[in-house]
């Protein structure tokens, strides 16, 4: 084999090494043309977002605990037991008979709701005990039902009596928001008991702030009868009604520590500040900045002020 041979192989590969490498260069040239001419394309033909009036009222789930004034009745004497309401609690007039101690009734001392049953808290459960700290809601025991039929003795516990009238009263942790704390500010709370029930107005007595969470000290206007043996409940917390204009989650950013969105005016885009809070379905409540009808860039993230295209 000739001298000649192997440098015309080396040559040959030279070529063809240098053919591929302009063919990538070619390729590498015309794909970033291409996403420079998408990127300017997105640029003046962004996706836009509607902003749609709305109003939000906020809920939060309540641990309460629950306060009252009561009072353990013992039985005057020996024998078998037996209530003739029932085990449930109720109302209870002045001299209604609360219970049958062998054969003899036991009459209710005054007007009020009557338990016949405990839960070993009756003498430690009140408000110093559970409002200082900032420790969580304490629970209490299971509550336990005194049987009909059942022999005491004289002493030995019936049950509680709740005297009326008075207010029911409950310690709670209500999470910081602009809605809460301005009614915390208005000494007021709008509280459930249930999810299908009718909110109550709970009157403030005191509150203290913890960071994130405001512990808060309220009386209700009523006292469902419904709520009792239990001293806990799990409530709902409603926030004072929120107004103005709903968009996209992603419609938002922050930019220079302020939270706004890329206002589309006429064929223009401008960075806008605003005001307001994510609610569910990753959505945004502008309560101040925007107008209903305005348009936003639906992606804010990488969005720039300029020109655009829309039509």
């Amino acid at each position: 084999m000739s001298d000649a041979t192997p440098r015309r192989n080396l040559r040959e590969t030279l070529r063809r090494w240098t053919w591929w490498f302009i063919v990538a260069i070619l390729v590498a040239g015309a794909v970033a043309l291409y996403l420079a001419w998408w990127r300017h394309y997105q640029d003046m033909h962004p996706r836009v977002a509607w902003a749609q009036p709305w109003m939000h009222v906020e809920e939060h789930p309540l641990e309460v605990a629950l306060l009252w004034r009561e009072e353990v009745l013992r039985a005057d004497r020996d024998g078998e037991v037996h209530f003739p309401r029932g085990n449930a609690p109720f109302r209870a007039a002045k001299g209604e008979v609360l219970a049958m101690i062998g054969g003899k009734a036991f009459r209710a001392p005054g007007a009020g709701y009557f338990v016949p049953a405990l839960d070993g808290k009756e003498n430690s459960w009140f408000f110093g005990a559970i409002w200082e700290g900032d420790g969580p809601i304490p629970s209490a025991p299971q509550v336990r039902f005194i049987s009909s039929g059942s022999r005491i003795k004289k002493g030995d516990p019936l049950g509680k009596f709740l005297p009326m009238p008075q207010d029911l009263r409950f310690v709670a942790y209500v999470t910081r928001t602009p809605a809460v704390d301005r009614d915390v500010r208005r000494n007021v709370l709008s509280v459930r008991t249930g999810k299908d029930v009718s909110p109550i107005v709970a009157v403030i007595r005191t509150a203290k702030h913890f960071g994130v969470r405001t512990k808060v000290y309220c009386s209700l206007p009523v006292f469902p009868l419904e709520l009792l043996p239990r001293r806990n409940a799990q409530w709902i917390l409603e926030g004072a009604a929120m107004t103005g204009v709903v968009i996209p989650q992603g419609a938002v950013t922050v930019r220079n520590m302020r939270e706004g969105v890329f206002l589309v005016t006429g064929s223009s885009v401008r960075f806008q500040e605003v005001t307001g809070l994510p609610i569910s379905e990753r959505r945004f409540l502008v309560t101040e900045g925007l107008v209903p009808g305005a348009l936003v860039l639906l992606s804010a993230e990488d969005a720039r002020e300029g020109r655009v295209k829309l039509w």
